[in-house]
């Protein structure tokens, strides 16, 4: 398994301070597993075959 951490920012268009995070530790299969099938799609990172280079 490929693990991961997950980071949700709430408020993520206000100011830093104003912005909330929290981190969560998955793997990025069950991640994967998880996403709505239009999320998951575009969520090349979670791809173990992925090197980076396109976005």
């Amino acid at each position: 398994m490929d693990p991961c951490a997950l980071v949700v920012v709430a408020r993520w268009q206000e100011e830093a301070a104003q912005q909330r995070e929290q981190q969560f530790f998955v793997h990025a299969e069950c991640l994967r597993a998880r996403l709505h099938p239009d999320v998951a799609a575009h969520a090349r990172v979670l791809d173990a075959d992925w090197d980076g280079d396109e976005l």
